[in-house]
């Protein structure tokens, strides 16, 4: 069971609940408020039962994380498919490069996406550097060296960008 406790000499409620192995700690919230203290601190609770009953999925995980933002922001946390993804940078990327160059960023998107295939649907953290780096020898058979590292570059910025 979770309960919420105050520090001396800090602002913030801390949640105390149990972890997976049994031991029982304390976080800081980093709220003001207790009521929405007591929601994170039920929120890690229940994370950390399912772990310990082994139920605990990646996808339940990114769950509780994003209550936990919600709760503490009132905004929603983005989940990008790897395609919204690559096309969310390409939209913001279009507009500080050259006109000329928008065409080469286009087609070096809409091509890694193609060659992603049905894993362009999977949520982004889910591309790994083996989807990334099998890219180069598709691209081998229709184009240029010179043209593969252009490709392999502007990539790069749009996974550069993620880690922002």
């Amino acid at each position: 069971m979770a309960s919420v406790h105050r520090r001396e000499k800090s602002p913030f409620w801390f949640a105390a609940f149990y972890l997976p192995d049994g031991r029982r700690t304390f976080r800081s919230t980093k709220q003001r408020k207790r009521g929405k203290a007591m929601e994170i601190a039920i929120a890690w609770s229940n994370a950390s039962q399912l772990a310990r009953d082994q139920r605990l999925t990646e996808v339940q995980a990114r769950r509780v994380i994003g209550e936990i933002h919600a709760i503490a922001t009132r905004e929603t946390m983005t989940q990008y498919t790897a395609a919204a993804f690559i096309k969310a940078w390409l939209d913001a990327k279009l507009p500080s490069i050259a006109e000329r160059s928008a065409p080469a960023y286009e087609k070096a998107t809409t091509e890694f996406i193609k060659h992603l295939g049905k894993r362009a649907e999977v949520p982004v953290e889910a591309i790994t550097v083996k989807d990334v780096l099998s890219f180069r020898p598709a691209l081998a058979s229709r184009v240029s060296a010179g043209t593969i590292n252009q490709k392999l570059l502007i990539m790069r910025g749009c996974w550069s960008w993620g880690r922002a």
